[in-house]
């Protein structure tokens, strides 16, 4: 059914499911923070998820958040920024993105929930990298054959993982039931510090060894649940699991600069046995 708008006034209604769009954190306050404050760090989410409760639900303007009684999900959009991406500049940007899991597990409905979630966001068909954060990366099959379907139909241009140990690597690249290997391995050893042997193996199955400054956990329940309550979204007897989180950035490519930058987050509410 039609997303419903909810006034400020009439509060938040009672949502077991939440997707928050932090919008482009290139062209809010955050982007005036020092970035050293932000390496190896979530700093950087935290903060976005913070700035776009407090200006969608909290601001004077018009209410900018929709639910869908079906689902009982509550969607929490930045209307600050139109991300969307005109036909004619596609060709001149590079749009990447990365799946974080943060409870251990991706399923196959977390890729093609993701990657709906941002084709809508920026108006696109395509994303021309796209990588797999995971704690378990590949060990439920059906995730990685979720993402080979959409690299053959050309939705997905380039697959990568990240932070794989070298037998993680192996265990990957050797599986005869994927049938497209990652052609990237994000890692976040120093450009000294990349052991040999891992230089040896990426080369020796053709991946590039891409360095990241991005947190291995880049969001907890419990960091997740303080922000919501403290601005009043839920109350103290909820708590809410963030189910994956989506990093995306669109790269000017004759500029090399990052033109738009945030994260989709995803959670569930629960609510305290006590309560």
């Amino acid at each position: 059914m039609p997303a419903q708008q909810v006034p400020h006034t009439m509060g938040l209604p009672d949502f077991k499911q939440m997707v928050l769009y932090t919008g482009n954190v290139m062209r809010t306050r955050l982007i005036n923070r020092t970035k050293a404050h932000q390496k190896m760090s979530n700093t950087e989410l935290i903060d976005a998820i913070d700035d776009t409760i407090k200006t969608s639900l909290q601001g004077q303007d018009a209410p900018s958040f929709r639910y869908f009684s079906d689902e009982s999900l509550l969607e929490v959009p930045d209307l600050r920024h139109n991300s969307i991406i005109s036909i004619d500049d596609r060709d001149e940007v590079e749009v990447t993105a990365k799946l974080f899991s943060t409870n251990g597990t991706l399923y196959p409905t977390d890729v093609d929930n993701s990657i709906l979630l941002l084709q809508r966001l920026l108006g696109v068909s395509s994303i021309d990298s796209f990588v797999l954060s995971s704690s378990s990366p590949i060990t439920a099959n059906k995730t990685w054959k979720s993402l080979e379907n959409y690299y053959t139909q050309g939705v997905i241009n380039k697959l990568g993982v990240s932070d794989l140990s070298e037998q993680e690597l192996i265990s990957v690249l050797d599986n005869p039931e994927f049938e497209v290997k990652p052609s990237m391995n994000q890692v976040n050893y120093s450009c000294c510090d990349i052991p040999a042997s891992m230089i040896k193996l990426a080369k020796q199955y053709g991946v590039d060894l891409v360095y990241t400054l991005d947190s291995k956990d880049i969001l907890t329940k419990q960091e997740l649940t303080q922000i919501l309550q403290t601005t009043g979204v839920i109350n103290t007897k909820k708590s809410m699991s963030p189910r994956w989180v989506l990093k995306y950035d669109v790269f000017v490519k004759n500029r090399s600069v990052v033109a738009d930058k945030g994260y989709i987050i995803t959670g569930d509410i629960e609510i305290s046995p006590s309560s």
